[in-house]
């Protein structure tokens, strides 16, 4: 497998996720930015949605909605997932695997 390279443009790397980097002060290397995101998610869903508290398990949802958009659709994925020459299978086999988990949420 050929090294990723991840582009200088954080939108080229999460298309369609320009909300999320709303809150981000300075340009954080992709690397940053993908860690963040499942770190988000795992807290969000580590939380529960509280069906008690409509309002609160409203936001919480579109916050990991969004998140698991952003990660789902990112160029990193994309390619392990669609990556043919990818010589370790059990790392491809994950990779769908999270594909798979972050369409369920959309």
């Amino acid at each position: 497998m050929v090294e990723y390279k991840a582009s200088a443009d954080i939108i080229v790397e999460f298309p369609r996720a320009g909300e999320l980097f709303e809150n981000y002060v300075d340009a954080l290397p992709f690397a940053a930015v993908w860690g963040d995101f499942v770190e988000k998610i795992t807290d969000r869903t580590a939380q529960g949605l509280n069906a008690g508290d409509i309002l609160f398990a409203t936001t919480s949802y579109a916050q990991l909605f969004l998140l698991a958009d952003a990660l789902g659709r990112s160029r990193f994925l994309k390619t392990l997932v669609e990556d043919r020459n990818l010589l370790d299978n059990d790392h491809k086999r994950r990779a769908e695997k999270l594909k798979r988990r972050l369409d369920k949420v959309f």
